[in-house]
C-alpha cells in the first residue's frame, strides 16, 4: 500500500505544473490572436477610411464619371433581367418583351379603373408560393447536408463550430463582450473612440448572426488586452470579454484543451483573413503614401480608369443586345386594345 500512495505522490504535482503550463500556452495565444485583431482593426477603421477619403478628394470627377456609368449600367441590367424574364415566363418575343416592359399599362389583365384580373393574380401568387416553397425545401436539404458534414468533420472535436457547446459559447461571448462594447453599456471601454466603438459592435453583431465563434474569440481577445491596459490586473481577472477564470485550480483540463484548440481555428481564420485583406489598395495606405506617393496616384488612376473601361465595355456589350433584339412591338393582345 505504501508504495502505491507513494506512486501517486508526485500527480497532484504534476497536474499543477501542466495546469500552468496550460495556462502560460493560453495566454500567449490570446496576446498573438490580439496582435491580429488590432491589425485587422485598425485596417478596418483607419487605413479604409483614409484611403477612400483620399481617393474621393483626389480622384474626385473619374469617381463621379464611373458613379455614373455604373447606375447606367446597373438600370439597363435591371431592364434585359425583365426582359429575359417575360420571354422565359410568358414565352412572348424578345421585341415585344421589351415593349411590355417599356408599356406596362398595356397587358390586358390591367382593368380600364387600374385593378388587375383576379384569377391572374392569384395564379401568379400561387405560382410565388410554390417557388417559396421549393426554395425552402432545397434551403432545409442543404442545411441538414451541412450539419451532417460538420458533424462528420468535427467528430474529433469537442467543440466544432455548429454544436451545442459551439452554440452556447457564441452567445456567451456576445454578451459578455456587449457589456463591454455596446456603445450604452456603462462598463464599456473608454481607450477607444466612439466611432471606431461603434464599428466594432457592428462586427461583434456580425460574427453572432452568422455563428463565427473564430471572430467572436479575435474581438474578445483584442478587448481583453485594451481592457487589461486600462484597468488594474484584480479587476480585469474578475471580468474579462472570455468570460473565463484565470486561476488554474477551477479549470478543467478538458475545458482548457477545448478553449486552446478554438483560440488556434481562431487565430488561423484570423490569419486567412488578413491575407484576403492584404490585396486591397487600402492595405499599408499611411506607409504607401508616405514612401511612394507619386506612384500610389499612378496606380489608383489605372485602377479608376480600368474600372470605367470595363464599364462602359458592359454597356457596349448590353447595348449589342438591345440592338439585335430589334426595336419594340406590340403583341397582339395590346395591338388588338
Amino acid at each position: 500500500m505504501s508504495g502505491e500512495s507513494g506512486s501517486k505522490l508526485p500527480v497532484p504535482s504534476d497536474a499543477r505544473a501542466l495546469s500552468r503550463r496550460l495556462a502560460a500556452e493560453e495566454r500567449q495565444l490570446v496576446e498573438r490572436l490580439a496582435a491580429l485583431e488590432e491589425r485587422v482593426r485598425r485596417f478596418s477603421d483607419v487605413e479604409r477610411p483614409a484611403y477612400a477619403s483620399w481617393r474621393r478628394l483626389e480622384f474626385g470627377p473619374q469617381l463621379a464619371t464611373l458613379q455614373e456609368l455604373s447606375d447606367e449600367l446597373r438600370m439597363r441590367g435591371i431592364l434585359a433581367n425583365r426582359v429575359q424574364d417575360l420571354v422565359e415566363r410568358d414565352g412572348l418575343h424578345p421585341r415585344e418583351a421589351l415593349y411590355m416592359v417599356e408599356h406596362p399599362e398595356a397587358w390586358p389583365s390591367r382593368a380600364q379603373d387600374g385593378g388587375f384580373d383576379p384569377d391572374e393574380v392569384e395564379a401568379r401568387r400561387r405560382a410565388k408560393r410554390d417557388r417559396k416553397r421549393a426554395e425552402r425545401r432545397e434551403a432545409k436539404r442543404a442545411k441538414r447536408a451541412a450539419e451532417r458534414s460538420a458533424e462528420t468533420v468535427g467528430s474529433s472535436s469537442d467543440a466544432a463550430p455548429g454544436t451545442p457547446r459551439s452554440t452556447a459559447r457564441v452567445v456567451d461571448l456576445y454578451r459578455a463582450l456587449a457589456r463591454r462594447i455596446h456603445p450604452d453599456s456603462p462598463a464599456a471601454l473608454r481607450t477607444v473612440t466612439p466611432d471606431r466603438l461603434g464599428a466594432l459592435w457592428t462586427d461583434v453583431q456580425d460574427a453572432y448572426e452568422s455563428g463565427s465563434l473564430d471572430r467572436l474569440l479575435a474581438i474578445a481577445a483584442w478587448v481583453e488586452t485594451l481592457a487589461a491596459a486600462g484597468e488594474d490586473a484584480a479587476a480585469q481577472s474578475r471580468r474579462t470579454p472570455h468570460g473565463d477564470d484565470r486561476r488554474a485550480p477551477l479549470r478543467s483540463f478538458a475545458e482548457r484543451y477545448e478553449r486552446l484548440r478554438a483560440l488556434r481555428r481562431s487565430m488561423r481564420a484570423l490569419e486567412r483573413d488578413l491575407l484576403a485583406m492584404q490585396d486591397e489598395p487600402a492595405w499599408g495606405f499611411a506607409e504607401e503614401r508616405r514612401a511612394t506617393a507619386r506612384e500610389l496616384v499612378r496606380r489608383t488612376r489605372a485602377a479608376i480608369d480600368g474600372d470605367v473601361e470595363r464599364v462602359r465595355r458592359d454597356l457596349a456589350e448590353l447595348g449589342e443586345w438591345f440592338r439585335d433584339i430589334g426595336p419594340p412591338r406590340a403583341p397582339r393582345f395590346a395591338r388588338r386594345r
